[in-house]
């Protein structure tokens, strides 16, 4: 008699060969794990870029276990591996939340902002750094800030209207829609770009941190709190309640250490093209494909959004 799977692998590529697949079928041989079913989630359409099936597996290893065997496949080179509990109930989730800058946007807003203000070595220096988590973020942040003082106002409307989305970006916020899910933009950047996203992206819920301008120029402050990784999370939980959700029902999306509050605190924590940190900390992590990759971790196939 088989045994009841007790964990979903989304195995997710631009192109899942046959090696691959037998690597991973090798690896969870060697710890005691049986295949129950392989679903592929991606259609064979000649113009898709992107690959997956869902492989669901018993065996009496913990998550930790299974996570560490399928990481080593990841690390050798392999695909995208998302190891996910067979009882979690991935339809319930009825909130997506999303960082802003290099998640929904493929920069920094603020490392754009210093580059047409002339320091830009000096604030992306900084940035990356607080990415990887070795500075803390209100000091990063007022740092970066304090540089940006006297930059014109008319900058911030023309990278605004010239950011770049994220591949999978408007095609993942459609079908999140159609599935009936609320979405959210939570980011220590600005609201300036943040309230641009979500216009152009139908987006319900967007917390960011207000410039401060006088007189046509940044003055190297923000009014308010400044949104950093906690305060990022404490909205995650206020606008489940607010949904009258769980935090279990909640995806959270990331790529920056200041993003592990809210991944760790939503029921599905993903890491996106993240840092080495954000994704061993994460648990799960896309780094292969653009952010519809998060469709499939949801359980849901090409041919649903057709």
């Amino acid at each position: 008699m088989q045994t009841a799977p007790n964990f979903v692998l989304t195995v997710i590529s631009r192109d899942i060969s046959s090696a691959d697949l037998a690597n991973i079928f090798s690896k969870l041989e060697s710890i005691y794990a049986s295949i129950t079913n392989i679903k592929k989630l991606s259609d064979d359409a000649s113009e898709n870029t992107k690959s997956c099936f869902e492989v669901s597996i018993s065996t009496d290893k913990d998550l930790a276990a299974v996570r560490d065997a399928m990481n080593a496949v990841v690390e050798a080179g392999g695909p995208d591996i998302c190891v996910i509990p067979a009882e979690f109930a991935k339809d319930e989730i009825k909130l997506a939340v999303f960082d802003m800058d290099s998640t929904l946007v493929q920069c920094e807003c603020i490392d754009e902002l210093a580059k047409r203000h002339g320091i830009g070595d000096q604030v992306s220096s900084i940035t990356a750094s607080a990415m990887r988590g070795e500075i803390d973020f209100n000091e990063s942040f007022s740092r970066r800030m304090a540089l940006l003082n006297g930059l014109s106002e008319e900058v911030l409307q023309d990278i605004a209207d010239n950011l770049p989305l994220t591949e999978g970006v408007q095609y993942m916020m459609k079908s999140l829609k159609s599935l009936g899910f609320k979405t959210a933009l939570f980011s220590g950047g600005f609201y300036f770009f943040a309230n641009h996203l979500q216009k152009l992206l139908d987006i319900d819920y967007v917390y960011a941190n207000n410039l401060e301008i006088v007189d046509g120029e940044v003055t190297g402050r923000v009014t308010g709190e400044v949104v950093n990784g906690d305060k990022k999370r404490d909205k995650l939980v206020s606008v489940a309640q607010e949904l009258g959700i769980k935090e279990s029902q909640v995806v959270a999306v990331g790529d920056g250490a200041n993003d592990l509050p809210m991944i760790k605190t939503a029921g599905l924590g993903v890491a996106f093209h993240a840092k080495p940190l954000v994704r061993e900390e994460a648990g799960l992590a896309v780094s292969s494909i653009g952010l519809d990759g998060l469709l499939y971790i949801l359980g849901h196939s090409d041919s649903e959004f057709k």
